[in-house]
């Protein structure tokens, strides 16, 4: 993940702010493979492209016995009011039903100038 928005990075211009923070506690625990990726991918993807404020904020972090994502991205300045037909989101949805059910929590808010993705993982320590 962090290798991607290094790319990510290279490819952005000055008009661009990316930031990637890494909590403590992020070893010791293993969580399915490309799990995070559709997240991410998708705020490179939408990301607004005018001069002026284009930002992509992301977060990991434990707490406890839950790994948190946040991502953040700013947009074109209107909401997708569900007329957005992609399936990276629905099966990133999909994929977490089935392999954390009743063990993680997405909140997806999506307004006007911004999208924020936010995710909590249940895990056990398994390294």
């Amino acid at each position: 993940l962090k290798n991607y928005v290094s790319l990510q990075q290279m490819r952005k211009d000055e008009n661009y702010k990316i930031s990637f923070l890494e909590g403590e506690g992020l070893k010791g625990f293993i969580i399915s493979p490309l799990l995070l990726i559709p997240f991410v991918e998708n705020a490179f993807k939408h990301v607004s492209h005018f001069p002026g404020r284009n930002e992509v904020r992301i977060r990991l972090e434990r707490m406890g016995k839950n790994f948190m994502l946040s991502v953040f991205n700013t947009k074109e300045n209107k909401a997708m009011n569900g007329t957005h037909t992609g399936i990276g989101l629905k099966n990133a949805r999909r994929r977490l039903e089935l392999l954390y059910r009743d063990r993680h929590e997405l909140v997806i808010v999506d307004k006007p100038g911004s999208f924020e993705v936010s995710l909590s993982l249940r895990i056990n320590d398994q390294i």
